[in-house]
């Protein structure tokens, strides 16, 4: 029902603006989807018609409609703020809210598309937002690590002899005494560097095959 309201009801989040800003179709379509949610909080309430839309919303534990429009497009306005430098969106978006800055926010352009309008209202500098940036690999690439994978503890052994990795680690996971857990160490030569331990649980409420999801993390953040 919300699918991309952050396009159609950009100059709706606060009351009002709608009408203002001549969205009159928009506003229409936001005044019929809160009557959808309306008729939904009766149904779970069980309530009576002329009950107030505010209580209903209270007691379904759900927000205000115009809130939750509002809380839809700062959540986009976010995620466009944090975009990366290479994102195509990255320049358009930073030439907007340039535009609203140097107006003080003040004197919106007279055909605004909703970036403006997100970044007229949020006020949101994609400067001074934390870029993330993707993680790309050449389709080629291959990983420096080669990873060994023991089938009986005789062959960890011999492998473990024939190793002249100056850098390795050891990660394993088991059930012992009722519970399950995993362990990696990290090794420099015969020195060893760091180790961490995590335990899942009871082995009632965990397998061994479930340290499998837990070892890469504690081998990430050796």
């Amino acid at each position: 029902m919300l699918y991309t309201a952050d396009v159609w009801c950009a100059g709706l989040v606060a009351k009002g603006t709608g009408k203002r800003l001549n969205g009159r179709g928009a506003r229409g379509f936001a005044s019929k989807m809160a009557r959808v949610q309306r008729m939904a909080t009766l149904m779970i309430m069980g309530g009576m018609r002329s009950t107030a839309s505010d209580i209903l919303d209270a007691h379904v534990n759900v927000l205000p409609f115009q809130q939750t429009l509002r809380k839809i497009c700062f959540k986009s306005t976010l995620r466009l703020a944090t975009l990366p430098d290479s994102h195509p969106l990255a320049r358009d978006i930073k030439t907007a809210y340039d535009y609203g800055a140097a107006r003080n926010f003040n004197k919106p352009k007279r055909h605004p598309s909703p970036l403006h309008k997100l970044l007229y209202k949020f006020k949101i500098n994609p400067t001074e937002m934390e870029k993330i940036l993707p993680v790309r690999h050449y389709p080629k690439w291959k990983a420096d690590v080669e990873v060994w994978i023991a089938g009986k503890k005789e062959e960890a052994a011999e492998e473990d002899e024939l190793a002249n990795e100056d850098l390795r680690v050891y990660a394993d996971g088991s059930a012992i005494e009722g519970g399950v857990g995993a362990v990696a160490v990290l090794m420099r030569g015969e020195e060893v560097i760091d180790e961490l331990r995590f335990h899942l649980g009871k082995d009632r409420d965990h397998t061994v095959s479930h340290t499998a999801v837990t070892l890469p993390l504690i081998n990430t953040y050796n």
